[in-house]
């Protein structure tokens, strides 16, 4: 404030230039933000300072299921991708149906179905293209 040439209006100052008012907490402000989510929480030596002892996976069990998550991805599998999510992350629960339209195989017939105007032959994820029924390959992009 004083680098700036202006003072502060206050019971001290009434002729400063800036009043400043203490409002209090704002609709959706938080006094504190709550970093522990764990339930086992504990007290240490400062009233201020809690502890808490979290669940997590071995760096071998997480590169284990990382490694797994990458081939549901490459399978598309999104149903088994987020039931691995689950067994992963402790207390995720899935709070919507999956929405990618290239997940259902109808869905995905029908898409290709609409390039290929002969009809969809097969659908390959693994090299990511789509055989018409002409014998016309279609390159996926995502």
């Amino acid at each position: 404030m004083l680098l700036s040439g202006k003072t502060i209006k206050d019971a001290e100052h009434p002729n400063g230039d800036i009043e400043i008012s203490v409002v209090g907490l704002r609709p959706g402000e938080k006094l504190y933000e709550e970093l522990l989510v764990g339930e086992d929480v504990q007290k240490t030596e400062h009233p201020k300072i809690m502890q808490a002892h979290e669940i997590f996976l071995s760096l071998e069990v997480l590169e284990e299921k990382l490694s797994k998550f990458e081939l549901l991805e490459v399978e598309n599998d999104c149903l088994a991708a987020r039931n691995l999510l689950q067994e992963i992350v402790s207390g995720f629960t899935p709070n919507s149906p999956i929405v990618d339209s290239l997940y259902n195989p109808t869905k995905q017939v029908a898409y290709f179905s609409e390039r290929c105007k002969s009809g969809v032959n097969s659908l390959d994820y693994h090299v990511a293209n789509v055989v018409c029924a002409s014998g016309e390959a279609l390159q996926i992009k995502e």
